[in-house]
């Protein structure tokens, strides 16, 4: 049995799911940017939910007694920024993979993907190599 390099699985896992995308009409070329598109847009994701979960930390440092404090308290403003762009792209995702006929299945734990992607058909599309 032949082994394979990580960097050709990664191909070889790229095009698989570029070809999945690309029997809905479009070409394989086109496919690889809305794998890429939505790749970013998990990555954004991801770190708004980690963001979420953290608390919205803002360093603060008090002095008291001649004694120095650190700790943090929560960001309202960062917190307000966070949930309005978690929002934007959660509507841009959904709006993307309408345009693909793909369907989407949202989830805000930061501990997996943030969302799924399947076709019409019902196959898994694997963005994430």
């Amino acid at each position: 049995m032949k082994t394979m390099s990580k960097k050709n699985w990664k191909r070889e896992q790229e095009l698989n799911s570029a070809l999945a995308l690309s029997h809905d009409g479009i070409t394989v070329h086109d496919a690889l940017g809305v794998l890429d598109t939505f790749r970013r847009y998990e990555r954004k994701l991801h770190r708004l939910a980690e963001l979420s979960c953290n608390g919205y930390p803002k360093p603060t440092i008090e002095y008291r007694d001649g004694k120095m404090y650190r700790y943090d308290i929560e960001d309202v403003a960062l917190r307000e920024r966070s949930e309005k762009q978690e929002a934007n792209v959660e509507r841009a995702v959904k709006e993307l993979a309408r345009a693909y006929r793909l369907t989407v299945d949202l989830q805000g734990d930061p501990r997996g993907l943030i969302f799924s992607l399947k076709t019409s058909e019902g196959r898994n599309i694997n963005f994430t190599f």
